[in-house]
């Protein structure tokens, strides 16, 4: 056409061009947050940076609308064209009023585009100032609360070294002490996974020479099982006499077989860790770990007593301890060693060291509540033994006495 070969037409194709180059626009300010996700002056100087990106794509928007005004200025302003022979005058002034028109109209489209691009980029830089303001408070409150935090954790450390410099201060200038302390852990670790009974175990397998599965006194087996499992456990051996020892093994060679097998020499030496700890630390608090009482006439008096007032609860502490010895016919016989093991049992449950009878005390005993003379005793009987050998180690105490 005649305006794509004039001044003019090429002076409107460039200002449509100013036009058109403003279609782009950016995306929203995105949420300002660290790779991972803790805040840090890192983040806050993101969300500055984002903020100045958005006031410069603002001063451009700016630049571009004075641009293009002065463009639809200077068109409008410009001299009619005349061709060659002045034919088509009137033809080309109205084909300048059409344009001008459309012109002023797509100049008005987007002037509308940009005022709004205009108000929404000042909306996110303030939002951005906002959120910048309010993430240097956050991080000041963070500095601050970890910076309490390392003061109190600083301070924790400094009472727990206090703490365990006196513990050892006390311990080097006690030495029962400090063997209470061994003998308490390898008590409270007695049933661990890797804990003191795995290493009982172990002591028992190096000292049974003649590999049958049996410690016995005479050989010196029991000795050397106590030896290698005490220093094991890096405790001690207590200076007890031979006596005390045997007296000791006794009580736990149920069978009466002058040997121990693994279980009954794992509870032979608990006992003695409990005794030891009970004469290395006497007025500590050993319930957990040493249940065996001191048998006394008190002691055994308060439990006939809550027998006398629940002897149903007796009767059911008695079924429990039956029902560990008998071998399935509902009787205990004294060819197996049921009596003794079943006496262990009771005063045992009642965290009171077995009574130590010869076995001929044991038998007569025994042959008091065979009624029926069987060479062995029923339920019933199990029950009134039980109270018989209560009451006899109340009328003499000494005969439980380690």
């Amino acid at each position: 056409s005649d305006e794509g070969r004039s001044p003019c037409g090429a002076q409107r194709r460039r200002s449509f061009t100013a036009f058109s180059a403003m279609s782009g626009r950016d995306g929203d300010i995105a949420e300002p947050r660290s790779r991972s996700g803790i805040l840090d002056e890192s983040v806050i100087s993101a969300a500055s940076t984002q903020v100045a990106r958005q006031r410069t794509r603002l001063d451009g928007l700016r630049a571009k609308v004075r641009t293009l005004r002065a463009a639809a200025e200077l068109a409008a302003s410009a001299p009619p064209a005349r061709t060659d022979d002045g034919s088509s005058i009137v033809e080309v002034m109205s084909d300048r009023g059409r344009i001008n028109s459309i012109a002023n109209e797509r100049v008005r489209h987007e002037l509308t585009k940009v005022a709004k691009e205009e108000q929404r980029l000042l909306t996110m830089c303030r939002q951005g100032e906002i959120a910048v303001i309010k993430l240097r408070d956050v991080l000041e409150s963070r500095k601050e609360q970890v910076a309490e935090l390392r003061r109190k954790v600083a301070g924790a450390r400094e009472e727990l070294r206090g703490a365990q410099m006196a513990e050892d201060e006390r311990l080097s200038s006690n030495p029962s002490a400090s063997q209470a302390a061994l003998l308490r852990q390898a008590l409270a670790n007695w049933d661990s996974v890797h804990g003191t009974k795995r290493v009982c175990s172990e002591s028992f397998a190096h000292a049974d020479q003649n590999h049958d599965g049996r410690l016995e006194w005479n050989s010196g087996e029991v000795r050397k099982f106590v030896r290698i499992f005490f220093s094991e456990c890096a405790i001690k051996v207590p200076h007890w006499s031979d006596v005390s020892w045997y007296n000791i093994y006794r009580h736990f060679d149920a069978n009466s077989s002058m040997s121990l097998d693994l279980e009954e020499a794992c509870r032979f030496v608990k006992f003695c860790f409990e005794v030891a700890l009970r004469l290395a630390d006497p007025i500590g608090t050993l319930k957990e770990h040493s249940p065996i009482l001191p048998t006394t006439t008190s002691t055994l008096s308060s439990l006939l007593q809550g027998w006398d007032k629940d002897p149903e609860a007796f009767r059911k502490v008695c079924y429990a301890c039956f029902g560990q010895v008998e071998n399935g016919d509902g009787r205990l016989h004294w060819n197996n060693s049921d009596i003794r093991r079943y006496v262990c049992s009771l005063f045992e449950y009642y965290h009171i060291l077995p009574p130590q009878w010869p076995d001929t005390h044991l038998y007569d005993m025994y042959r008091r509540v065979d009624l029926d003379k069987d060479h062995a005793i029923n339920f019933d009987e199990a029950v009134y033994f039980a109270r018989m050998c209560f009451e006899d180690v109340r009328g003499d105490p000494s005969l439980s006495s380690h």
